[in-house]
């Protein structure tokens, strides 16, 4: 036998469903929550759009793990991807094949979204949606999906980068990808709108790059404790430096100069700090790990990328329906925003629920069908010599 397989390459670390449910919790309330109100909760929930650069930290953090911990595999790469597709691909190719072949012929059909650029399409199909996005021709249902093509980019290449780098020198490359990242949104900024700089890959890797350098120390004993100590204040720092940027701007959106140049990266600070923490203390009695074990928010997160993918296709189904009753009946708008949280939120987390159990949870089955294989260590026979 010249191989050896393992199923599992490092033990499941709960905490960070929870901290995926946050990030969903985030998004959703963003994008159900948005009004015309300039109030202290429109402000709390505009600031849900940085639910994506936990998604981004935290991604970063656990497909970097996976690489370190598998590198040493014989079909590395092979196994690798087939995996991610195995999670991305089926639901989202489903999403993509009913929208684009059934809803819109019908909608033309029915001489409705005559406008709607279909002509994109092929940019969603390879993930390059965040490119077109960028140029302001991104389909309105299928926006959130900008997220997934910066994350695939970037994907497409770091495994190669992992596999050739130590520890140390991949730190160092990550320092420089989140340096880079600062560099380029400091010469494109500002952006009218904020959507180019939001978007596309090279002006958002940096959370990415964040997570994986907490996935780095998270693995080298020597570093996570000097690290360790720091990890809350370097977080609060980071925090408190966001929410300045937030005051000075007189709003919490991503779109604004400081937050565009600076902000992007301090966010992936504190979030990264939070998702090392968790990890390095997974299953003790503390506040943040105790909250981020809770059953709702594992739930929230184990659902959380079929709910990502289908939340925003009941947004705008919602606001037309919505659109109509607010002239028919006189509620303050702050009503009609707790409504729409309300019945939005619940019906794509039951969409969510749904795909989680018909498709997605057992498409993931089949994982344990490709199993990473090391090397067979070489047997030593004693009774030579």
């Amino acid at each position: 036998m010249l191989a050896k397989e393992r199923t599992n390459s490092a033990p499941h670390i709960p905490e960070l469903d929870g901290i995926r449910g946050v990030a969903i919790g985030m998004v959703i309330l963003y994008h159900f929550g948005q009004s015309d109100r300039t109030d202290l909760l429109s402000s709390i929930l505009d600031f849900g759009w940085s639910g994506v650069d936990l998604f981004f930290a935290l991604s970063g953090f656990l497909i970097t793990g996976i690489l370190l911990e598998t590198k040493t595999s014989l079909n590395y790469f092979r196994i690798f991807y087939l995996r991610r597709l195995l999670r991305i691909l089926p639901l989202y190719t489903l999403i993509l094949l009913v929208f684009f072949h059934a809803v819109v012929p019908l909608a033309h059909h029915l001489h409705r979204w005559l406008a709607m650029p279909v002509s994109t399409e092929p940019w969603y199909w390879v993930y390059l949606a965040n490119w077109v996005i960028g140029h302001h021709r991104g389909i309105n249902v299928l926006i959130p999906y900008w997220s997934l093509s910066v994350e695939e980019q970037f994907y497409a290449l770091w495994p190669f980068v992992v596999l050739l780098c130590s520890e140390r020198v991949l730190a160092y490359i990550s320092g420089a990808v989140i340096a880079a990242a600062i560099v380029l949104r400091c010469l494109y900024s500002p952006d009218p709108g904020g959507i180019l700089v939001y978007v596309w890959t090279p002006f958002r890797m940096d959370a990415l790059a964040l997570g994986a350098l907490a996935a780095i120390v998270f693995r080298n004993r020597s570093w996570l404790a000097s690290v360790d100590r720091w990890l809350v204040p370097i977080g609060a720092t980071a925090a408190a430096a966001v929410v300045g940027f937030c005051v000075a701007a007189g709003k919490t959106t991503g779109d604004t100069v400081l937050m565009q140049r600076f902000g992007f990266s301090l966010l992936g600070v504190a979030y990264s700090s939070v998702v090392l923490r968790c990890a390095s203390r997974s299953g003790s009695g503390g506040a943040l790990c105790r909250l981020m074990r809770s059953k709702p928010l594992r739930r929230m997160g184990t659902v959380s990328y079929g709910w990502y993918l289908l939340h925003y296709i009941f947004y705008v189904a919602l606001e037309l329906v919505l659109e109509q009753l607010e002239h028919r009946f006189a509620l303050p708008t702050a009503v009609w925003v707790l409504l729409t949280i309300a019945i939005g939120g619940t019906l794509s987390y039951l969409a969510a629920e749904a795909s989680w159990r018909l498709l997605e949870q057992r498409v993931l089955a089949l994982k344990r069908n490709w199993p990473y294989r090391y090397p067979q260590p070489a047997v030593v026979d004693a009774s030579v010599g």
